[in-house]
């Protein structure tokens, strides 16, 4: 039987709008239905069948609007189809863009925004950070900084760092009640970077400043207070 997502025209929809700063990719949307219809089988490590709830995941491109310069994509919220999927939550994710330098020869790692919907909290492993609950149409405007991580194990890797997500008031990940529109108004602080090295002992990190100061951190987390200091 057929599990495909087959949206009703008269379905409630939650449009997504992003602003993006120059020196920013924005990747498509990432839709996450769940159905109590229908379910997925699996094999536990003894080759047990056993079910599950079927899920299924939808990417949508965003479209750029000329009159307000942003960029908009629309989710319904009701799947349709055989199963009647629901929305369960949506992920947003943008990285730095290749033509800025500080990418050249470097990993970059997207950082995101994770909304959830229909009560359910999606586990916290995109890092970013525990559900905060919010009713209404949301706006929401984040500074992000260059991070450029020299890790031991020689790889380098890039991303835009809004604050520690272990943290709950950095927490970009949201639990989402009566929302039809999210407005996402990222600052970018390009010219604000942090430098953090891992010495030879795994545990311990250093932060370089923009302005020129070092530190020993947490992980690999520099003081977004300091940073949102200098900008």
């Amino acid at each position: 039987m057929s599990q495909k997502l087959s949206p009703p025209a008269d379905s409630e929809r939650v449009t997504v709008s992003f602003r993006v700063p120059e020196g920013v990719t924005l990747l498509p949307l990432e839709g996450g239905y769940v159905s109590d219809k229908c379910t997925n089988k699996y094999f536990n490590s003894n080759m047990q069948p056993y079910e599950v709830g079927a899920n299924s995941w939808v990417s949508l491109p965003f479209v750029r609007s000329i009159e307000d310069d942003l960029w908009n994509v629309s989710i319904a919220k009701e799947g349709g189809g055989r199963c009647q999927w629901k929305l369960r939550s949506i992920f947003v994710s943008f990285c730095l863009s290749d033509s800025v330098a500080l990418v050249k020869g470097r990993k970059t790692i997207p950082s995101s925004y994770l909304f959830d919907f229909i009560g359910v909290t999606s586990a916290n492993t995109y890092s970013v950070g525990s559900a905060q609950d919010f009713k209404g149409d949301l706006s929401l405007e984040t500074d992000f900084f260059p991070i450029v991580a020299e890790l031991s194990d020689k790889e380098t890797g890039v991303r835009l760092f809004g604050g520690d997500t272990n943290s709950y008031k950095w927490s970009r990940h949201f639990r989402l009640n009566g929302t039809k529109n999210i407005f996402i108004k990222p600052i970018l602080h390009l010219s604000k970077s942090v430098i953090v090295t891992q010495s030879d002992k795994l545990s311990e990190f250093t932060a370089e400043y923009p302005d020129g100061s070092r530190e020993n951190i947490p992980y690999i987390f520099p003081d977004y207070d300091k940073l949102l200091s200098m900008k």
